[in-house]
């Protein structure tokens, strides 16, 4: 069933942002895994749960082959890193709200993002505006849901003095964390890949999968 068929509306959000500097500049959207570009694999999944799906990237020109009705858009305040992204997105959905990953995630689960959209509708049902996960001390802001009202909000951050980091924009929203027990198999759902250390790790555990 189509997540977004049980509440308010929800699209799929996809940042390929960053300069990829640790992966020695390969764009890491395009790092094939099981035989695809990593970005179509994530697209191909958030196309299963959501009517809307949109990649933010600031090369289009490299996602001309991506999968057919993904919305393609760019950042409109530049170098400021995921909250740019996040910003572009809630810009541009026509959803209520976004779930928002990024482009270097090759064991996001199915499931997983159902269940924390279950969570999300009840905190959002209690004036909640962000779900992000939360494991011990670590929080997962590119596993996140947010509502497109906060536009406004990302918008006037990204365009401040400084301090762009996403907490930033959990400090003054109405944020709410999902708590999660500790599990190597929950956190590797959580897990990019940002070096090429990452990536042959991923295929070793894949392998033995």
């Amino acid at each position: 069933m189509n997540a977004a068929a049980l509440g308010p509306t929800i699209a799929g959000l996809i940042l390929a942002g960053g300069l990829n500097t640790r992966m020695g500049g390969v764009e890491k959207s395009r790092i094939p895994v099981g035989g695809s570009p990593l970005i179509h694999r994530i697209v191909i999944l958030l196309q299963s749960l959501f009517p809307e799906v949109i990649l933010v990237s600031n090369q289009p020109q490299l996602h001309r082959d991506l999968p057919g009705g993904v919305v393609l858009t760019s950042d409109r305040y530049r170098r400021r890193g995921p909250l740019g992204g996040i910003h572009a997105g809630l810009a541009c959905a026509g959803a209520e709200a976004v779930f928002s990953v990024a482009c270097d995630m090759p064991s996001l689960s199915r499931d997983l993002i159902l269940e924390q959209i279950r969570e999300f509708r009840s905190a959002a049902a209690m004036g909640c505006q962000v779900l992000i996960p939360r494991i011990g001390a670590l929080i997962e802001p590119l596993h996140g849901l947010y509502l497109t009202e906060l536009e406004p909000l990302a918008g006037e951050i990204c365009s401040g003095p400084g301090g762009y980091s996403i907490r930033s924009l959990l400090a003054r929203a109405r944020t709410c964390y999902w708590e999660l027990e500790e599990d190597p198999h929950l956190s590797s759902a959580f897990s990019n890949l940002n070096t090429p250390k990452d990536f042959h790790v991923h295929i070793e555990e894949s392998g033995r999968a």
